[in-house]
């Protein structure tokens, strides 16, 4: 376990890394000794979860080449059945773990406790899930991060999105647009309504954007936001984005909560 000054100096130096490029990262992971995020054990590989940890992160295998959740081994179609239904606004969702444990937890350390080790953790395993993709299907124009109310930004002191955001653009050289898409309306959060068709209503005119066409011309769009429960957050996103120019939206996100 690390010493209280040394704790003190990592725990400033991963709040500092957001504002870094990745050699200024890695660099971090160099100078400032890492335990685990979650058992405090010691992550002697450079990073901030232990080898043990790491095997029981709850990766998606199998998602649905839609909106990304987990689909049954034995499906035939890798599309799960509200998909196959009503395709969502957004042409994909690639979500590397299911929202389970131990997952939620350093997702949690990291929202709301501002636990910026587990968010460096979080961001680095959505980065190799993010540059796999685009290596085989293209890289976005840019990535632009789910934005907060000014409310609940202010209150929270940082947009987790936009951090993670950031991590991934440091990985690849994607631009992030943060100022593109603007949270007009102090919406309930999600995870406070049950009923799907609430889970809409609350969200609607949530977002608006600027002219993505005249602004940087930029296409293909990458949505990032760090938890998918039922996926109505980055339709309306995605839907103000395709209002705005935007003529592809991928969303990319850290876990996504099985149906």
């Amino acid at each position: 376990m690390l010493s209280g000054k040394t704790r003190t100096l990592r725990e400033w130096s991963q709040k500092i890394a957001y504002e870094t490029n990745a050699l200024a990262i890695r660099a971090l992971h160099i100078l400032t000794p890492y335990d685990c995020v979650l058992c405090g054990g010691n992550s002697s590989g450079g990073g901030n979860l232990c080898s043990i940890c790491s095997k029981d992160l709850p990766l998606i295998r199998q998602p649905c080449q839609y909106c990304g959740v987990e689909t049954a081994q034995s499906a035939d179609q890798l599309l799960c059945g509200p998909c196959i239904l009503k395709k969502p606004v957004f042409n994909r969702c690639v979500a590397v773990m299911s929202y389970a444990s131990p997952a939620d937890q350093l997702i949690s350390q990291f929202k709301f406790n501002a636990n910026f080790a587990a968010g460096l953790a979080l961001g680095e395993i959505l980065a190799l899930g993010f540059k796999s993709h685009c290596d085989f299907h293209g890289y976005p124009d840019a990535i632009i991060p789910i934005p907060l109310h000014q409310l609940r930004l202010k209150k929270r002191g940082f947009n987790q999105a936009l951090e993670i955001a950031k991590q991934l653009s440091s990985s690849t050289g994607v631009p992030v647009f943060n100022n593109t898409l603007t949270r007009i309306k102090n919406t309930v959060p999600q995870t406070e309504i049950k009923r799907a068709g609430l889970r809409r209503s609350n969200l609607k005119k949530a977002f608006t954007c600027i002219d993505l066409l005249s602004h940087s011309n930029a296409k293909n769009i990458a949505l990032v936001d760090d938890v998918v429960t039922t996926g109505a957050t980055l339709n309306e996103a995605a839907r103000a984005l395709f209002i705005g120019g935007a003529e592809r939206v991928d969303c990319f996100c850290i876990a996504r909560a099985n149906r």
